[in-house]
């Protein structure tokens, strides 16, 4: 799906995004892997989520954090970040219709659940391998907005014993992705039908 080059602003830096129009049937805001580990919006696993994303009508905004690519700013340790996130949120919602979700995918997932537990978004979360094998990812706080998490059964930052244990306090179970690791490569259409999955079960009971 075409996407437009986009620019907003975050607390007095500008960040630069991608958005793709959809059918009026939502908006969703994918955030990427660590920055500082090569991560950008342009990531394999950023550009699959954004596909299933589109493949079910939602417009998508995909875009960096400060500090990467042509966004300004630094690295903030994932608190500037979750203020980017927020911007982003602001900047779709007044551009699509509801509901409005965030997908995040490794670093940007831990983002994601960080900033929903720190303030109330009236959004719907999708992660992908929130790596709580290196980051301490609160899932307790998203019980009434997390509508599924995805993992592939090789994943070497997600253990999926210590994942599934935790997901089933808030009655929850992830979707395991055989064959794929934390990289998803060779598994990107997998992890697209996995999302639709997932998301048309979410506005069958929207």
């Amino acid at each position: 799906m075409k996407e437009e080059a986009v620019m907003f602003d975050a607390g007095g830096i500008r960040l630069e995004g991608r958005m793709a129009p959809g059918t009026g049937r939502g908006g969703a805001v994918v955030s990427h892997p660590h920055p500082q580990m090569g991560g950008s919006m342009d990531n394999n696993v950023v550009e699959a989520v954004c596909e299933g994303f589109q493949r079910l009508g939602f417009s998508t905004l995909r875009f960096n954090f400060r500090g990467t690519g042509r966004s300004e700013g630094r690295y903030d340790g994932g608190r500037g970040e979750q203020d980017d996130l927020r911007a982003a949120v602001d900047f779709l919602a007044g551009r699509t219709t509801a509901p409005l979700l965030l997908g995040g995918y490794s670093f940007g997932a831990w983002v994601t659940a960080n900033l929903y537990a720190r303030e109330p978004l009236s959004c719907d979360l999708l992660l992908v391998s929130p790596p709580i094998d290196l980051l301490e990812t609160p899932f307790e706080p998203l019980a009434d907005g997390l509508i599924g998490v995805i993992c592939g059964d090789r994943d070497a930052f997600c253990d999926i014993q210590e994942l599934t244990k935790r997901l089933g306090r808030i009655n929850l179970a992830p979707h395991v992705l055989a064959g794929a690791d934390h990289f998803y490569v060779g598994r990107e259409e997998a992890l697209v039908i996995t999302i639709e999955t997932i998301l048309n079960a979410f506005l069958k009971n929207a």
